[in-house]
Formats: structure tokens, sequence, C-alpha cells
């Protein structure tokens, strides 16, 4: 039997607020490492503020706040507080939600830390081992995989026997162009959805597949996987299906109205 070893450990800051005028040099931080953000979960960092000295300094008089710079532009992205832990001198966390993640874009960025005093003063706590205010911070995916947008199938306009065509059609039914999805689908019975946008739509969508794993125009092995039937419906619907196919089209038979979208996710 295989084994899998997994480690759960909070990530550490350490931290130095210097009180005097002048950096003092006698307590220098020999590597400052790089802040890791994950997106996709909340993140909780533990931060140790000491002083010169290397005495953990007591936070509970005063208010930390976090803030995030893009390293390029310079512009804060945004701010949190730093929460000090009551009965641990020098000990604060930071809870970054995952939601505060979901619009950046993972890469490198900058943080720094304002500590503010009881009176109002705002100090320094330098964060690197150059006794800049500024540490660094990646924002790192991986945690859930990549978004992958949804295939949208073009609808038309139709044209017959166009080797350079977006669909086509025979008379009776329009067909849309052929989405090659035989590397998207991994496993052998995967359920697939597909949502119609309609207005005022009174007809019949197909979903047609090949199992060709090659991208033709016009490929002798379709067949019908399902069908959906509008009877002058407006608005969004939607379909599952489950199974492994190379290739997917939709035939379309339309009586009134129109099929605005189709948008599928294998």
């Amino acid at each position: 039997m295989q084994s899998i070893s997994g480690y759960l450990y909070n990530q550490t800051i350490d931290m130095v607020f210097n009180s005097d005028s002048l950096p003092n040099r006698e307590n220098t931080l020999v590597y400052a490492k790089p802040l890791q953000i994950f997106k996709g979960i909340d993140n909780k960092i533990k931060l140790l503020v000491k002083n010169q000295d290397q005495k953990l300094q007591s936070l509970l008089d005063t208010t930390v706040i976090f803030n995030l710079i893009d390293s390029a532009s310079k512009e804060l992205i945004f701010s949190s507080r730093v929460i000090p832990y009551s009965d641990k001198k020098g000990s604060a966390y930071l809870r970054l939600d995952r939601t505060e993640l979901n619009d950046l874009t993972a890469g490198i960025y900058n943080y720094s830390i304002q500590l503010i005093s009881s009176d109002g003063e705002f100090k320094i706590v330098y964060a690197d081992d150059n006794y800049n205010a500024q540490g660094q911070a990646r924002i790192v995916e991986g945690v859930y995989p990549t978004f992958q947008p949804s295939l949208e199938p073009k609808l038309g306009p139709f044209y017959n026997n166009n080797p350079n065509f977006n669909g086509y059609s025979d008379g009776t039914y329009a067909y849309s162009d052929v989405l090659n999805v035989f590397d998207r689908v991994k496993a052998r019975d995967v359920q697939q959805t597909v949502q119609y946008s309609v207005s005022d739509f009174v007809g019949q969508v197909w979903i047609q597949g090949s199992l060709s794993a090659t991208l033709t125009a016009y490929p002798d092995d379709w067949f019908d996987i399902t069908y959906i039937y509008f009877g002058g419906n407006t608005g969004c619907y939607f379909e599952n299906f489950n199974g492994k196919f190379g290739l997917i089209r939709f035939k379309i038979q339309t009586q009134q109205g129109t099929l605005n979208k189709i948008l599928y996710r294998p």
C-alpha cells in the first residue's frame, strides 16, 4: 500500500521594529523569505515582531495593518488588519480570505506592515534583510485547477460546402462548427453541461458526438447524444450528459425565435 505524507504548518514572518531614529544593525534579518499566498484557500499567516534587541514587542496597545502592493505600478491592492494574540507577546496573525484573492493574477507582489501606536504615531516595521519597509509576496495558483472558460460553438452565418465554415445548413437543420474535446475530457464517463440562451425560441437542439479524435468538417460517424425541445422559451436553460467523445457539434431546427448562444463545458 502506498503512503503519502502531508505537512500542515503555520507560515511565520519575522519582523523588526526599531524604536531608535537610526537602524540598529545588531539585529539584522539574515534571510527574509518571501511570503507565499495561495489562491483558492484562506491564508492564515503568523507574524513575530521584535525590537533591535530581539525582544518580542507587545502589540496589544497598537494597530497593525498589512498592505499588499503591486510590485510594478506600486498601487495598493488592499489592506487588512493584523490581529494580535492576547496571550502571546509580539505575536499576531493575518487572515487573507480567499475571496480577496480571486481577482488577483498570480505573480510577484510587495507587502508592508504599518504599526500605529496608541497615540496615533505611524512606525516602520522592517520586512526584509536590508531594512526596507517592503517585503516580497508571491501569489501562487495550484491549490485548485486553473479555471478554463466554456466552449462557445459558432452558430452562423452558415456557409454550405465552405472549407472555412462556421457550421453549415442542409436546408432543414443548421449545424454548429465542430468542437474538438478529445483532450478536454480525460475520464470515460464525465458529466458535461450545456447552457442555451434563447429568445422566444421554438425548436429543437440535438447534441451530436463523434468518436473521431481528428477535427474534420464532415466526419461520417456522427450520432445523437441527447436533445432538448423549446416551446417558445426565453432565457437561459441547461442540460447535462455523460460520456467521452472526440468531437461535439450541435444540430438545430428552428421554427420560431432565436437561439442566441450555446456554452458547453466538457
